[in-house]
């Protein structure tokens, strides 16, 4: 701690010792005059406990001690009051901690009584004024009602008129006992009626009304009018209907003297008890408009302008905020394509269950608006419900009943009557027996259904204006799912009709069944069947056909043709030693007796005639010799590489797989795309061919599936793919090098090429900044509360990295605050109520009722 003159406190004093701060130290609950009612709901305070800027309340004790009439309850080191029966009371928070003083600071609770109402009342005038034209009065007749509106007041209303007059109230009744003392008569009621001989010729009169001890007058003047234009009023009438009238209005302007409706007069029209009123203004036209009245946004109440007072297409986009529009501001089928943006609708976005290439929408029953528009009679049900065990997807249409579905204009979707599709439909009895009927029809280019004709193949049937597929199917008990397929098209066992352009889906479910029969729709999909031309050519190699799978009429192979299980020609190669046997086969002239001959005694025939050649690779040594020991005698005579002429060692008995190659650019990933998948990037392969020259292939991107045991990734000479099998005769054959093996998951090990290594792969610690791409480290790779002062350079953090209103007092140190300047604007300690505020050099303090107690400064 720095040495300081006796008495003097600095920051560092204050941050070294302890202190208990309450989040709140004090609430006002307002309640009713008598002190009755209030919310105590926001009541509560915390205590904590700091040593220097350190919170250490965790480790202190803390007891409540309230006084008289304070109820509460304190949980941890919070304490709420729940009730006060005085007008004020307090709670003493004390914190306790073994070898230190105790800690108290007070949470003080007062009542803030709502005033009582005073007496008082107000008149209300039916009229300004008796009103004179040319000194006639206009009209004769006139009579002004004054009425009192009351406040506390429960006394009678006298009145007294300033010329003496006597006047009638609403009890009728008038009393004379003024006149005893000299007094004007008074009346007595809450109405009273002054009519126009009462004014007498006066230019005004007053009338007092007196109600106990609070005393109203109401002036009631001469209006004199000349002949001419007369000026604008503004009057307001009560009517008993609800809806603007312009008769209503017109004799509002009467009675308040105006005679005619001129331009500019404005009427308001009400109906207090129906809560109604309109105000509009006289205009040139002679008709009654609107008054329109402009408020700025800072004198409206929030949340009081309902949607029917906006007007239409008045909202644009500039007054919605961002993201404000939710989806339950959305009318349901309001958004339509061009509301979309190109690209914006994700796969993700859809609710389609496309089960393959499906041509028709929601093949698997996920998109209920979808089916919803299917028509729907007889006495059974249709429903897409969700089922542990679907075929597709989580969902599937329940058939309750003998129900007939046929499609309507959204269920229809497009096809090109050149191709063929097959038609996919998989249903189960739920409680049976059951039977259905698919329902299938076609409209033109024009969108006009095609009436059933015959003749168009496998359709099983059909009549009026549709097809049906299967007719009928009789579903296996037990639930099972059954599959039912139709290929339709040119080259299918059924034809669409002529001119069909579109096609749709129904059903008659449970046809002719009980009403409680069920049945499920699993799928319904319509698919194009594959075309020869989608098949690159010389694509379907020998080892993907099965044995027995390739039927056809007639087969060439090479130049023989085989037709009606008979051979049209055959060469000798062609047959397979042992499988012929014939009396008189020859060969070249030469009976297969006098061959065999000659084939047990080979060297009698070599030695009868010239020297006989042996081309290479037409001599096979069996047994224990080897061909290394016919080559090296008994001397170990060798043959050097140099002593070999260029071209005389031909490459055909090589082995590829030993051969050497450069893999370029192909990279190895596991569990890529998806787990348990091997993927590799496109790249370059160089070897030296058969030719001795440099054989460079461009390998495409690719991937592989691991089932089980070992997944092999070869490279197969001359090949521009890499294959991936798991058997190890392929792998390991002549042509073949193996670039990787994966094992599953993360379990990939490489040859050629590189491998992604994936993170929980390498030892901890290992991998330091050296290894670190420069600017390659985002926020996602960096663990929350990683980031530590230390690793924060000097003078780093500068206005840009700190959050707005997150420094806190606590978080600064100054021993001389004089020396910091800023603007703040407008401070106060509050929003509301009992608060401080300090702005452009004026100090004001108000107090729990919003009450200005202290002003200071220059205003």
């Amino acid at each position: 701690m720095p040495f300081v003159a006796a008495g003097a406190l600095t920051i560092s004093d204050v941050n070294d010792g302890l202190s208990a701060l309450l989040t709140q130290e004090a609430f006002v609950v307002p309640t009713e005059s008598d002190g009755s009612g209030g919310d105590f709901s926001l009541a509560s305070t915390t205590l904590n406990v700091y040593m220097g800027g350190t919170d250490v309340s965790a480790h202190w004790q803390v007891t409540a001690l309230p006084s008289v009439g304070v109820t509460g309850n304190l949980v941890g080191r919070t304490y709420t009051v729940t009730a006060l029966s005085t007008d004020a009371g307090y709670v003493d928070l004390v914190a306790s901690r073994i070898g230190y003083p105790s800690l108290t600071s007070r949470f003080s609770v007062t009542k803030a009584k709502r005033g009582a109402p005073g007496k008082n009342f107000s008149i209300v005038t039916s009229r300004p004024g008796f009103t004179f034209r040319d000194g006639v009065a206009d009209p004769a007749n006139q009579i002004i009602t004054l009425t009192v509106v009351r406040q506390n007041l429960t006394d009678k209303a006298l009145y007294f008129a300033s010329n003496g007059a006597a006047l009638e109230t609403d009890e009728g009744v008038l009393s004379l006992r003024g006149y005893l003392q000299g007094m004007p008569g008074a009346g007595s009621g809450d109405t009273c009626y002054v009519e126009l001989e009462d004014l007498g010729d006066a230019n005004e009169m007053h009338v007092t009304v007196v109600i106990g001890e609070v005393t109203q007058v109401a002036h009631i003047p001469r209006i004199e009018m000349n002949t001419g234009q007369r000026g604008t009023i503004q009057t307001a009438r009560a009517i008993v209907g609800t809806v603007w009238s312009d008769a209503e209005a017109e004799v509002a302007i009467s009675e308040a003297g105006g005679g005619s409706p001129l331009r500019g007069d404005v009427v308001t029209l009400y109906n207090t008890g129906a809560g109604f009123s309109q105000t509009r203004v006289r205009t040139t036209e002679g008709a009654w408009a609107a008054l329109a009245a402009f408020f700025g946004g800072d004198v409206l109440v929030d949340g009081s302008i309902v949607a029917d007072k906006i007007a239409a297409q008045a909202i644009l986009s500039v007054h919605i905020g961002a993201n404000q529009i939710l989806a339950t501001h959305i009318a349901a089928n309001q958004i339509s394509a061009g509301h979309v943006t190109s690209g914006a609708i994700s796969t993700q976005k859809l609710l389609v269950s496309g089960a393959g290439n499906a041509l028709n929408p929601d093949p698997a029953f996920e998109d209920t608006d979808y089916w919803a528009a299917l028509s729907l009679s007889g006495v059974g049900s249709r429903a897409i419900t969700s089922v542990s065990n679907a075929y597709a997807g989580s969902k599937v249409m329940r058939a309750t009943g003998d129900s007939v579905n046929y499609p309507t204009t959204p269920n229809f979707f497009a096809i090109d009557p050149t191709k063929t599709y097959l038609l996919e439909i998989v249903a189960r009895e739920v409680v049976g027996p059951t039977r259905f009927y698919g329902v299938w029809q076609f409209r033109d280019a024009s969108g006009v259904i095609i009436p059933h004709a015959g003749g168009l193949g496998a359709w099983p049937g059909g009549g009026v204006d549709r097809w049906y597929f299967p007719s009928p199917a009789i579903l296996p008990s037990g639930g099972a799912w059954t599959r039912y397929t139709l290929a339709v098209g040119p080259n299918g066992a059924a034809q669409f009709p002529l001119n069909a352009r579109f096609m749709g889906f129904g059903w008659l479910a449970n046809y002719s069944e009980a009403a409680t029969d069920v049945m499920d729709f699993g799928m319904v999909r319509v698919s194009e069947m594959g075309r020869g031309e989608l098949i690159v050519d010389g694509a379907i190699t020998s080892s993907k056909l099965t044995t027995g799978e390739l039927i056809t009429l007639s087969a060439q192979i090479k130049d023989a043709i085989i037709t009606d299980a008979k051979i049209a020609s055959l060469s000798a190669a062609k047959l397979q030693a042992g499988t012929a046997l014939a009396g008189s086969l020859t060969v070249s002239g030469t009976a297969l007796s006098t061959i065999d001959e000659r084939a047990a005694d080979p060297a009698a025939r070599i030695n009868l005639g010239p020297i006989t050649k042996v081309d290479p690779g037409k001599i096979t040594v069996s047994g224990s010799t080897t061909l290394a020991d016919w080559r090296n005698p008994g001397d170990l005579t060798t043959i050097n590489g140099n002593q070999l002429g260029t071209g005389t060692v031909r490459a055909e008995a090589a082995v590829f797989g030993q051969r050497g190659i450069q893999v370029d650019d192909v990279q190895f990933d596991f569990n890529n795309p998806t787990a348990n998948k091997v993927s590799w990037t496109a790249g370059t392969i160089r070897y030296i061919g058969d030719d001795g020259n440099i054989v460079t292939r461009s390998i495409t991107a690719g991937d592989g599936t691991w089932t089980s045991g070992t997944l092999f990734i070869c490279y197969q000479k001359d090949a521009t793919v890499l294959t991936a099998t798991t058997n190890a005769a392929t792998a390991f054959d002549d042509d073949y090098v193996i670039l990787a093996a994966y094992k599953g998951d993360k379990h990939l090990v490489t040859d050629y090429g590189r491998t992604i290594i994936d993170g929980g792969l390498l030892k901890t610690g290992t991998v330091i900044a050296d290894q670190a791409r420069l600017n390659s480290i985002d926020s996602d790779a960096i663990q929350a509360d990683a980031v530590e002062a230390r690793h924060i350079g000097s003078e780093q953090v500068d206005t840009v990295h700190l959050k707005a209103g997150s420094i806190t007092t606590d978080k600064l140190q100054s021993t001389e605050l004089s020396a910091m300047f800023a603007t703040i604007g407008t401070f106060q300690t509050a929003a509301t109520g009992a608060r401080t505020v300090i702005s452009d050099g004026l100090y004001q303090v108000f107090d729990a009722n919003n009450v200005e107690r202290v002003r200071l400064g220059v205003w």
